[in-house]
């Protein structure tokens, strides 16, 4: 018996339902409809969805309609992290203090920032130069 089919494809899930990814029902191409965001509060690192194909089977002897047959398959998206969020520092910790007439180059505190991109806590070093604003990429960061 020669069995001639269609393919058709199709997505279900939480982020299928919304719109957020779509497919060529014909081509099973996989399409994202919007912007993906990793970071907390709206974002998420891995977004989930299912593709289901199903064939329309022909049998090619008069053309009579055979069973459907379904399968299907688990897509997980997982983004890559971009650095698109500012540090934030926790406000009452930005306090530091020396003793008058301290030399020159005297740390006077470390102060720890976060951020909702995948990094660990920024430490910035104060010191009596003036260069309190800068920015160590080393210790604490990844």
């Amino acid at each position: 018996m020669d069995r001639k089919s269609r393919v058709r494809y199709a997505v279900t899930g939480q982020f299928a339902d919304d719109g957020t990814f779509i497919i060529n029902p014909h081509t099973g191409e996989v399409f994202v409809t919007r912007a993906l965001d990793r970071d907390a509060p709206r974002g998420r690192p891995v977004w989930n969805f299912n593709v289901l194909a199903h064939d329309e089977a022909v049998d090619g002897v008069g053309g009579s309609v055979q069973p459907s047959l379904t399968g299907y398959a688990e897509v997980r998206v997982v983004l890559r992290d971009i650095n698109d969020n500012p540090p934030v520092f926790d406000r009452s910790r930005l306090v530091g203090k020396v003793a008058e007439h301290s030399r020159a180059g005297q740390c006077l505190s470390a102060v720890c920032c976060t951020t909702h991109d995948n990094w660990r806590c920024a430490w910035v070093p104060w010191d009596s130069h003036g260069n309190g604003n800068k920015i160590s990429h080393g210790k604490g960061m990844r």
